[in-house]
């Protein structure tokens, strides 16, 4: 057997795996950072919709007190 064409490919072989292994994280990155995006954008959404029913909230409460006797 011919160890030095062994030895020539096992690391040819192994910087080919770890180019393509690079290009899917790059990838899985891409994805993941887009649906990041899109969960701060919802979240952002979500936060000023609670802010604002906070404020009604509040307000609703000061007018029912106002309607008790003190």
């Amino acid at each position: 057997m011919n160890y030095r064409l062994l030895f020539q490919w096992i690391p040819l072989c192994c910087i080919i795996a770890l180019l393509i292994a690079g290009a899917l994280l790059k990838q899985k990155h891409s994805d993941l950072a887009s649906r990041n995006k899109r969960l701060m954008l919802q979240n952002d959404s979500i936060l000023s919709v609670n802010i604002e029913l906070e404020k009604q909230l509040s307000r609703l409460r000061r007018s029912l007190d106002s309607l008790h006797p003190h």
